[in-house]
């Protein structure tokens, strides 16, 4: 059932009662190499665990092509002609994530499967 409120106090109040500060969480990357030839190296599913509850996001991709830094690409669908983002994330948890899975990424070497936890570290 989904309902509206007049403000955003309301809205936090009725989805997190005691107040609207939402802890940051902890990450943890599972890194699974892709194993084909092509600039998508690995893919990543990450674990937000909030002292509450936790949120798993399944699909990243790891880009590196030659010559330049690897990024992060956010699950899509693929439609007809374009692709459609599944997650978007703004602002200090984007660079919370990516920074994560870069980490992972990193650490994972050569090895086909690897998981990755750390203590958020949004202020570093």
């Amino acid at each position: 059932m989904s309902r509206q409120y007049a403000s955003e106090d309301m809205f936090w109040e009725a989805w997190f009662p005691g107040g609207n500060e939402v802890k940051e969480p902890q990450i943890t990357v599972q890194i699974r190499r892709s194993g084909k030839p092509g600039p998508t190296k690995a893919y990543a599913d990450v674990l937000l665990n909030f002292p509450d509850g936790e949120l798993r996001l399944i699909g990243f991709g790891i880009v590196k092509q030659p010559g330049k830094s690897p990024w992060v690409g956010f699950p899509e669908n693929h439609g007809q002609n374009r692709y459609f983002p599944v997650v978007e994330a703004k602002g200090r948890i984007r660079d919370g994530i990516v920074k994560a899975v870069l980490a992972a990424y990193s650490e994972s070497g050569s090895g086909s499967e690897s998981e990755w936890n750390s203590e958020s570290e949004w202020n570093s």
